[in-house]
Parts: structure tokens; C-alpha cells; sequence
């Protein structure tokens, strides 16, 4: 696989900006790595660039959210037609309802052409044929360039569609110029595992000032305990989660939680009894989400965003969010397939989703993980033994059909694998090759998912705590904040902030705006009332007594030395007479007295602990 870098100009920051970016890249089919997330690609493909494009997109979220921002842009809706939807390869794709479709594209590209506008149609990977052979038959289609966008999903998706993705990479095979872009594709030594895709050429954007993020790390025992905590902090505090620097202290206001698992974002909708108008939920439309909740999409610029925002992996790649004032919390589980982050291509990713440079969280983000023991070596050997057997099973069975000498035999093999395709437990990489209509005419290996299975065992191989270093500093404002939330008693709240100011007095100085707004004025009475609020409250209604005692208190210990047993006692005695219902402590004494100090006196010849008054 040959490898380019090429440098982006200083001061860039969207490739809108760039002047003749197009004339950098090479012709033909390529894989390009935009190095950064945000760049804007997608709006100089739709936008800026004027080549005609079939921009092809993993996801109809994706294709959803591209149509409103790009309104003149043409999008392929093939799930107006269910069966199709059901079964892409059906005869029944020949109905009406697809023609029309296909019609559609062709009568954009003809308007277009008269108006003397480029041409951008947008479609998914699974659909893209439907797009081709409409183009192709009104003979449009060699004017166009491909671009697949968030390329790494043809991978991450081969474990369970990996047919479909391979016969969308062999529609592919055409002599248009084809680019294949993500912000974090897989690096050319894992790339070359495909062949179509080790014969291709490289391309690395290289970036003056790569994205800044920064990735905290954390156990966890559960999703529902961890998410607890969080969830606490919002509805006691406000905030989800804070950050504080020389430039300001900033409260993150909402959240986008990125848990791929449906099940699980159902469990805590119920177990913590959030509504609908604090949720939104971006999945997959085949999901079913808890009674009162429907699947959502990600808000535009400028529209309103609902605190708690929930993403599974088949709504994030490629998606936009606008929140203003929104952290990120990562969920992942190694001993659950499905929320096995990949941190080469997941993670940037989703670092990569929030798009506002308004919001202060922008490039910050928290990963919550359950780790799994390192595989033994013995056990990665058994596995990668398991992948080789599939990979010989696969080169059997192509050789099987290959020595076939009629065209019967081979239909009946034919018929063979396809019914086999929709098994799940078969032991080889073989997939039914089609043609342009739909129709099986050969076998070929899936190596799509031959390099999806090497993907995986490598994740499942390597540990988070061995890729990204884990803090073990505990942040004294982070627990204050956990423990703050975790309890509603005054008592409490007030010394855990009072041990605070003491200890941290600039983090206490962060989090006052959002706690009780009394503690930092009952803090001078802690002397005297403790963290009592009865104690407290009595004291601030008493405001001639304690007058009368600071008169009575001065009167009785003039200037000199007293043992603290001295001064308790006159204290006490003061309290008592102008109705103070109070236990005396000695060191209330610089509440009546400024200048008190508390040093070794000696009081009747003997050196003890006491009270200088001045």
C-alpha cells in the first residue's frame, strides 16, 4: 500500500478554506485520513467541491442529519419501500416504489445539468447499488466521483452484515475515483489484510495543530452505579460534570452518554425514572425503547438540546452534535461484544462528535470501562488458530466450486452457501458473489470479516489500562462534589464544605455558586454552633443576647493569660445569664474578643494551654 502525507496549510481550519485541495489528492481509488475530526470535509464535498458526488454514509441518521444541513443535496430513501428494506436482494426490489426512487436520482442529475449546478446525491453503503445502476443505465454515472465517508464502519459492521459490506466494496469496483475518508481509519498494515484495499494509496492529512482532547479514565464496577453518580450531581448540583482553569470555571449542563446497548440505556431509563422530556435517545430505528420514549435525532445548531442525551455506535459515526454546554461520558465493556470499544477508530470518534468551539467540553471527554484479564497466550493462539481454520475452510470451499464442471452443479452449491449466509455458526469467510441486479453468479472470500475477527481478538487482547494511562490522584473537588451529592443532610453537606474551604480553599471558591448558598456565611459560626443548622439558626435569631454576652465576656476576662478551663467556665456562665442555650467551648472565645490567641500560659505558676487576651 503506497503511503503520502500531505501537509495542510498553516492557519487552516475547515478544508472549505483551502484553495485548491482538491488538486492535492491523487486520482483513482483512495483511502484518505483526515487526521482530525471536524475538519469539514463533508461540507467542502457538498458544498465547496465541484465535483458531482455520491456521498455514501454507514448510517440513515448520518444521511438524515447531512439532508437538513444540505437541503439541495438529493437523498436515496429506499426505506420508503419496507420489503426492500427486509431483504435488499428480494425480486420485489423491482416495484414501483424503487423505480420511482431511481427515477428520482436521475431526474436531480438532468436538473442539475440544465441549471448548471453540481450534482450531489447522498445514499447508504447498503443502497448505494440501487443509486449505480440507475446512473449507470442513463449512462450518468462514470461522471461521478464516490466518496465513502466513515469508511471504518465497513469493518466494525463485517462481524454481522459482512455480505452486505463486501458486495457494497464490489460495486465499488469501478473506474470512477473513489475516496475512502474517516478521521480514523485503520492504519495501511491493517488494511493491507483486504487486497482491494493494499492495492490503494494512502493519503494522511497532516495538521499544524491536531485536536487537543483529553480522555480521563475510569474503572468502574457498573454502568448503572457510575451512571448514578453522575445523574446525582445533575439533579442536586445542576451540572454533570465541571472543569476549571486560568480561563474560567465552566458547569456542563448537559450530557451525551455513549452507551451502545440498548438493553442497558432502557435499564436506567426505568431504574432512575428520567422522562422523555429530559432524554433523547439516538439508535437504530429497530430499537425499542421504554414505554414513553421514542427514537430521537441530533438537534441542529441552535435548537434546543434536552439534558440527557443517550447514543448507541448505530446513531454516533459521522453524526454532528451542537450541544452548548455538554460533557461526554464513554461506557465500554470488554466482556460484552457489543460495547468493546475499538480505541483506535471508536474513540476518536466520538471525542470528535460535539462540534461547537463555544462548548467548554468540547475536547474533553470521560471513558467508564470494565476491564477484562489479558488473554493468555495460550488462549490468543487457540483463537487466531480458530480464524486460520476459517480461512482454509474458505479456500476449500472456493475450490470446491471452482472444480465444478457444469453450470448446474455450480447453481446448486450456489444455493447451498446462500441459504447457509443467513446462519450465523458457519465456519468459513465464503460469501456469494452477485451481479449488478441482484442475481448469485460466483463465490469469493469475505475478507472484510477475516480482518473484522483480527480486529477483535486484538481489542479483547489488550486491556484500556495498558493503552491510556489511568490517574490514580484523587481530585479533592471531584469528592467533594461525589460525597456532597450522595447524602441531603445539612450536618453533613456543611462540614464536608467547611473541611473543603479549609483544605482547598480555591476549590471551595469553584463549586459555591452551585452548592447551599448559606455555607459561606454560616462558616465564622462553626466555633460557636458547630454544623448544627437548629444551632445555627437560633444563634442568628438572637442578635441582642449575643451583643449582651460579647459585653458581659469582654467585662469578665480583661487583658491577660487565662487556662482554656477558665475561660469555658466564664463562657458558659455568660451563656446562661443572657440565655444562650449553647454548650461553651473555649475556642468561642475570638468570637467576642478580636485578637484572642490560644498559647501555652501560665496560669498559678504552671505552664498549660490557655487564652491571651490582648
Amino acid at each position: 500500500m503506497k503511503k503520502i502525507t500531505i501537509k495542510v496549510p498553516p492557519k487552516t481550519k475547515h478544508l472549505s478554506d483551502w484553495r485548491g485541495f482538491e488538486s492535492k489528492l491523487p486520482s483513482g481509488h483512495i483511502v484518505l485520513n483526515k487526521g482530525v475530526t471536524g475538519c469539514g470535509f463533508t461540507y467542502w464535498v457538498l458544498e465547496t467541491c465541484k465535483w458531482p458526488t455520491i456521498l455514501c454514509y454507514p448510517r440513515l441518521e448520518l444521511g438524515y442529519t447531512k439532508a437538513k444541513q444540505h437541503p439541495h443535496a438529493h437523498i436515496f430513501r429506499p426505506e420508503k419501500n419496507k420489503k426492500m428494506v427486509e431483504n435488499p436482494w428480494e425480486t420485489t426490489t423491482t416495484t414501483p416504489d424503487l423505480d420511482d426512487l431511481k427515477n428520482e436520482v436521475v431526474k436531480y442529475v438532468k436538473r442539475c445539468q440544465r441549471k448548471k449546478k453540481t450534482p450531489k446525491i447522498l445514499v447508504t453503503f447498503d443502497s448505494f447499488h440501487h443509486v449505480k445502476s440507475a446512473l449507470s443505465y442513463a449512462h450518468l454515472f462514470d461522471r461521478f466521483v464516490v466518496v465513502v465517508d466513515e469508511m471504518q464502519c465497513l469493518f466494525s459492521d463485517a462481524r454481522f452484515k459482512g455480505a452486505v459490506e463486501m458486495e457494497f466494496l464490489r460495486q465499488l469496483q469501478v473506474k470512477n475515483r473513489v475516496i475512502y475518508v474517516s478521521a480514523t481509519p485503520y492504519t495501511p498494515g491493517f488494511l493491507n489484510n483486504v487486497s482491494y484495499f493494499s492495492r490503494m494509496t494512502y493519503v494522511t492529512l497532516d495538521w499544524p495543530t491536531p485536536n487537543p482532547y483529553h480522555l480521563a479514565l475510569h474503572k468502574m464496577k457498573s454502568i448503572a452505579g457510575t451512571f448514578s453518580q453522575i445523574l446525582r450531581r445533575w439533579r442536586v448540583l445542576g451540572f454533570f460534570d465541571l472543569r476549571h482553569d486560568d480561563s474560567g470555571v465552566y458547569f456542563a449542563e448537559q450530557a451525551v452518554f455513549f452507551i451502545n446497548n440498548v438493553t442497558q440505556i432502557n435499564t436506567l431509563i426505568t431504574k432512575f425514572k428520567l422522562k422523555p422530556s429530559e432524554v433523547c435517545v439516538l439508535c437504530s430505528k429497530e430499537a425499542k425503547l421504554a414505554q414513553g420514549f421514542k427514537r430521537g435525532s441530533a438537534p441542529l445548531q441552535g435548537k434546543k438540546h434536552k439534558p440527557i442525551t443517550f447514543v448507541t455506535r448505530a446513531a454516533f459515526e459521522g453524526v454532528d452534535f451542537h450541544h452548548p454546554n455538554a460533557a461526554t461520558f464513554i461506557f465500554a465493556n470488554t466482556h460484552v461484544d457489543a460495547m468493546a470499544l475499538d480505541t483506535t477508530t471508536d474513540l476518536p470518534q466520538i471525542l470528535g462528535r460535539q462540534r461547537l468551539d463555544s462548548n467548554p467540553f468540547k475536547y474533553y471527554a470521560h471513558l467508564f470501562y470494565v476491564d477484562h484479564p489479558t488473554l493468555t497466550p495460550e488462549e490468543i493462539q487457540a483463537e487466531q488458530d480458530a480464524i486460520e481454520a476459517r480461512v482454509q475452510k474458505t479456500k476449500e470451499e472456493i475450490g470446491l466450486f471452482n472444480r465444478q464442471g457444469s453450470l448446474d452443479d455450480k447453481a446448486m452449491l450456489l444455493d447451498l452457501f446462500l441459504e447457509r449466509e443467513t446462519k450465523t455458526d458457519h465456519k468459513s469467510y465464503l460469501q456469494v458473489a452477485r451481479n449488478t441486479y441482484g442475481v448469485a453468479c460466483g463465490v469469493v472470500e469475505n475478507e472484510l470479516e477475516h480482518a473484522a475477527d483480527l480486529r477483535a481478538l486484538e481489542i479483547r487482547s489488550t486491556p484500556y489500562s495498558k493503552i491510556y494511562s489511568l490517574s490514580q490522584s484523587a481530585d479533592p473537588l471531584e469528592q467533594f462534589i461525589d460525597e456532597y451529592c450522595a447524602t441531603d443532610k445539612f450536618a453533613r453537606r456543611f462540614k464536608l464544605y467547611a473541611n473543603l474551604h479549609a483544605d482547598h480553599p480555591d476549590a471551595a471558591t469553584v463549586i459555591e455558586p452551585r452548592i447551599d448558598p448559606r455555607f459561606p456565611l454560616y462558616l465564622p459560626l462553626v466555633p460557636i454552633c458547630g454544623y448544627n443548622e437548629e444551632r445555627i439558626k437560633a444563634y442568628l435569631a438572637a442578635p441582642q443576647a449575643r451583643e449582651e454576652a460579647a459585653r458581659q465576656v469582654k467585662a469578665l476576662l480583661p487583658p491577660g493569660a487565662y487556662s482554656r478551663a477558665e475561660v469555658k467556665k466564664v463562657l458558659q456562665g455568660v451563656y446562661d445569664a443572657v440565655g444562650l442555650k449553647k454548650k461553651a467551648k473555649s475556642t468561642n472565645l475570638p468570637t467576642f474578643i478580636d485578637g484572642a490567641t490560644e498559647k501555652r500560659v501560665y496560669v498559678e505558676g504552671k505552664r498549660v494551654w490557655g487564652w491571651v487576651v490582648p
